[in-house]
């Protein structure tokens, strides 16, 4: 193992990514299933570039466990969260009809927010988290990490080499393209559809 690159993570060109001087302070916004069996896993292994400083959820219980488990304070209230604001961004992974309403209140407090898939559940909604992080200078983003799968990263590896030639139609069958309009193919191809 790479002590540079523990996860071993090539999105830039066969350059490995590089390690910051500090790791960005992140509080986790919802500690559910997907944050204890997913994200609570690996985040020693992001310790280089995240640092999880706090954990958010209203469910008292999931808030106490998760904040044990990672050694830091836990809010059961996001309005108490973004009040002390001990992080520079939020990671939110909770259910989708709460990512808009949620985002708009980190955004409008400042909060660079990433936000687990699927994003909202109206277009309507997209547009104004969009707005709202661009209206109060942050950023907002949506979890789409299709290049650590290891079907996507051989396919870019054929895509890379040339041996197929030009690329011009992707089929799918048996699995998802993507959750955001394709996204799994916008990233293979590393633009939008023509």
């Amino acid at each position: 193992m790479n002590p540079e690159n523990p996860l071993g993570i090539d999105k830039n060109g066969g350059v490995p990514v590089a390690r910051p001087d500090t790791p960005l302070w992140v509080a986790l916004i919802g500690c559910g299933r997907r944050s204890t069996m997913i994200y609570g896993q690996i985040f020693h292994a992001l310790s280089p570039w995240l640092e999880i400083v706090a954990v958010c959820d209203p469910v008292r219980e999931h808030c106490d466990a998760m904040a044990e488990s990672l050694g830091v304070t836990g809010y059961s209230s996001i309005f108490d969260l973004a009040k002390d604001s001990p992080m520079e961004a939020a990671l939110v992974v909770t259910p989708i009809p709460s990512h808009y309403p949620i985002t708009r209140f980190l955004t409008e407090n400042g909060i660079h927010c990433l936000v687990e898939t699927g994003w909202c559940s109206m277009v309507s909604q997209c547009r104004e988290m969009m707005r709202s992080a661009r209206d109060n200078e942050v950023r907002i983003h949506v979890a789409e990490n299709f290049f650590r799968f290891p079907i996507d990263r051989f396919a870019q590896s054929v895509r890379d080499s040339g041996f197929l030639g030009k690329i011009g139609r992707i089929f799918s069958y048996a699995d998802h393209t993507g959750y955001h309009n394709n996204s799994r193919w916008i990233a293979f191809a590393d633009s939008h559809p023509e």
